[in-house]
């Protein structure tokens, strides 16, 4: 039989230093993501002494088995609001809620108008399967990456989540080490159309810019990604790829001394009203953007030069 709890050490308030290391890294996240709420915060502390922090209510989540570990290990206790969501509150200390949201990011395209025309699936052994959207006033179509795992074809990836998958593919490590990109990268690639010799001479020419080796190249479809930027990479989205053994030590520390490779801008040439793909093509191209066959090779011999 446990002991009666005792009543002098009901509100006996402590400090809880974990927790207090989550909330003020998940509003820097966002600040960081966000200008407005980074000027925001800088007024509100010049203009009414007050801390950004301090004014949030709740922080809305993607539902992520990591982010649910690490908030039960700081003290958050799980609960369940009347309208169902799951949110994390700590009943120890003065802390914004976590709420959890479906994380159904096409929804936001359906929002503007985008609606599901067809799924892309690129065979058994690639690994990876797209949700393709239109926007039919607009004619704007959106081609949403995802790995996805044979056994997995039939579940409608738009709409529902997919099971954690042991190993990453080009489309999941990219994610990994630059955020999903929907509501926080940005687009691993854009597609628009060209006169597609043109603009790989304008780029060449004007701007230094040059073209990967073309993926299709046939009567009716020309496409080709420009070599991709490099983008800086957050040192603990590289921890977590360390630690679910995604990533080797050698390709930890070239992302963190040069970065991983980042977006593309695809020329693209449409002729004889072809609206469709190249499956092989585009198979080739998500192969060739993978970032673990990107590290650039001045990043090992900086590695010799950096010190913690």
């Amino acid at each position: 039989m446990s002991p009666a709890p005792d009543p002098f050490e009901a509100f006996f308030w402590r400090s809880q230093p974990a927790a207090a290391k989550v909330v003020p890294d998940l509003a820097l996240r966002f600040t960081q993501n966000c200008l407005p709420a980074a000027a925001l915060s800088q007024r509100m502390r010049g203009q009414t002494g007050t801390r950004f922090v301090d004014w949030i209510d709740h922080f809305p989540l993607p539902q992520d088995n990591s982010i649910i570990d690490e908030l039960a290990g700081t003290g958050f206790q799980r609960q369940t609001t009347d309208a169902g969501r799951v949110c994390f509150h700590h009943l120890g200390g003065i802390f914004p809620r976590i709420v959890l949201a479906k994380d159904d990011r096409l929804a936001v395209f359906e929002k503007l108008g985008l609606r599901c025309r067809e799924r892309f699936y690129a065979g058994r052994q690639a690994g990876w399967d797209a949700q393709v959207m239109e926007q039919p006033n607009a004619r704007i179509v959106v081609f949403a990456d995802v790995d996805l795992a044979p056994e997995e074809v039939l579940i409608d990836s738009a709409h529902q989540p997919l099971p954690d998958r042991p190993n990453l593919g080009t489309v999941g490590l990219w994610c990994a080490l630059h955020g999903e990109a929907i509501l926080d990268a940005g687009m691993l690639h854009l597609e628009c159309q060209f006169d597609f010799d043109a603009l790989r001479q304008q780029l060449a020419r004007d701007e230094g810019v040059r073209m990967m080796k073309p993926f299709t190249n046939l009567p009716y479809l020309r496409q080709a990604f420009t070599e991709g930027e490099h983008w800086p990479v957050r040192s603990d989205r590289i921890q977590r790829l360390l630690e679910m053994r995604q990533i080797t030590p050698e390709q930890a520390e070239q992302f963190r001394s040069a970065g991983a490779i980042g977006s593309h801008l695809e020329n693209l040439q449409r002729d004889a009203g072809f609206k469709g793909f190249n499956q092989e093509g585009v198979n080739q191209i998500i192969a060739e953007t993978d970032p673990r066959r990107h590290l650039r090779p001045a990043a090992r011999r900086a590695t010799s030069d950096v010190s913690n």
